[in-house]
């Protein structure tokens, strides 16, 4: 008896670590944000930029590196890398085409006179061949052009029945959605997952945005119009901006460093989602929707 409680003890114990392990994720998933950051370095001869979007303090995180015109996109899991830029290929040493020059064997003046008897007897048997044969053998060219103009032609017309089938499936797609629009439970869900599709974009909107900038459009005119118009932004004020304009220049250039960070909590995500479901002219809409399709 002792040995069977024994054996349900450390099953109920496997179980609650399982289950401890379970909403360990789920707060995790819930509680901790996914972050993401850029920042670069603008300057008239170079440029640098670098993203990253991680979570979990940066044990799964996805990194982009841009110096000039090479990029580098990576994955890291843990700490392991896993790199999607392509490699490129490494050039050929001068030794591999040194080796490759002396594996070559050149032509002799013996092979090229061994080469002209071979086309000239290969010549002999075709004109014998030619010869053979009557001109009724011979198939017929204009025929042979007219079934490939044929092919053509029928290539062609599958081409423009599969356009027409495919704007036919557009237009009857657009038919039905338009037909959703009309009800006014269907019009409410849609305004209702728009609003709150924007709604999780502002808690998406970075939390610090950064920018030191000294430019010049080349001109004093338009220099102070960019000016102008960069002022107007809200943006600029609320982040406090630092753009400093070069009126003397003659040359355009853009000479500076940005600053980007923000995240987003995964309850936010599951918000949202609770309140498109929880909402009924949402679900009339998803009902309609899949009765049309």
């Amino acid at each position: 008896m002792s040995v069977i409680l024994l054996i349900f003890k450390i099953l109920g114990m496997i179980l609650l670590i399982l289950l401890g392990l379970i909403l360990l994720l789920i707060l995790l998933v819930l509680f901790c944000p996914v972050c993401y950051q850029a920042r670069g370095v603008l300057h008239p001869e170079s440029h640098e930029a670098h993203a990253k979007v991680f979570w979990l303090l940066g044990l799964l995180a996805l990194c982009a590196d841009m110096a000039g015109e090479a990029t580098d996109l990576c994955l890291r899991i843990c700490g392991i890398r896993i790199s999607f830029s392509k490699k490129e290929n490494n050039p050929i040493s001068s030794e591999d085409t040194i080796d490759d020059r002396d594996s070559v064997n050149f032509s002799t003046p013996e092979t090229e006179t061994d080469v002209s008897e071979k086309t000239l007897a290969a010549q002999e048997v075709l004109y014998e061949r030619e010869e053979a044969f009557g001109e009724s053998d011979i198939p017929d060219a204009p025929e042979g052009l007219l079934a490939k103009i044929r092919r053509k032609l029928d290539g062609i017309r599958d081409f423009l029945r599969s356009i027409k089938r495919m704007f036919h499936d557009i237009k009857a797609s657009f038919q039905k959605l338009s037909s959703l629009w009309e009800d006014d439970d269907c019009r409410d869900g849609m305004k209702f997952i728009a609003g709150a599709f924007f709604s999780l974009l502002k808690t998406l909107k970075p939390y610090r945005l950064k920018l030191k900038l000294i430019f010049s459009t080349g001109s004093p005119d338009t220099t102070g119009q960019l000016l102008g118009i960069l002022a107007m932004l809200p943006i600029g004020y609320q982040n406090r901006w630092e753009i400093t304009p070069d009126f003397v220049t003659e040359k355009a250039y853009a000479d500076g460093t940005f600053d980007i960070r923000g995240c987003l909590f995964g309850f936010q995500v599951l918000r949202t989602a609770i309140r498109i479901v929880l909402d009924k002219n949402c679900r009339t809409l998803y009902n309609r929707f899949m009765k049309i399709m």
